[in-house]
């Protein structure tokens, strides 16, 4: 499509006449539908949502139940339960600060347990102490290098390797 600036005044003068022409037609399809043309533009028909699909509250839910409790009572001849107008919302629990502080402590007290259970006593710290003290420290490998010689030597096996595969391809 082309931009504003590109537009000469032919194209301007067929678009204003087009746009004119569109009006034309929408008051004339408000006429036929017999709509008073408060719309600016038509929109087309929207598809309804499926009722059965509709998220609805509890308390709308309730009213349904003892509604089809009540149509099933009567057609077993039985006497319809009351309708429930309104179901009582059960509000957002909350703990105290004293059930708070008492789960805390619980929970402190438990890792403390765990930390006790795990940790070396003396005992076992003194015979660790005297194994690390006997076992000799292993040296640390010098970092080998390649002399010139032997990095030549990989270099040329690289080389044929590289024109065997060429000579292959």
């Amino acid at each position: 499509m082309p931009t504003r600036k590109a537009l000469t005044i032919e194209q301007l003068k067929h678009a204003l006449h087009l746009a004119g022409e569109v009006a034309r037609i929408e008051a004339e399809i408000h006429v036929i539908l017999g709509t008073d043309g408060s719309d600016a533009k038509l929109s087309p028909p929207t598809a309804e949502k499926d009722p059965r699909k509709v998220k609805r509250s509890s308390a709308v839910r309730a009213k349904m139940a003892a509604a089809q409790r009540a149509r099933w009572a009567k057609s077993k001849g039985e006497t319809s339960t009351p309708v429930v107008q309104n179901p009582k919302k059960k509000g957002k629990r909350t703990m105290s600060p004293e059930a708070k502080a008492k789960i805390a402590a619980a929970q402190k007290a438990r890792w403390a347990r765990s930390k006790s259970a795990k940790a070396p006593t003396g005992a076992v710290i003194e015979k660790i102490a005297k194994i690390e003290a006997a076992a000799p420290k292993a040296k640390k490998k010098a970092k080998r290098n390649i002399s010139p010689e032997g990095r030549a030597k990989m270099v040329e096996a690289g080389k044929r390797r590289w024109a065997k595969q060429a000579q292959a391809a």
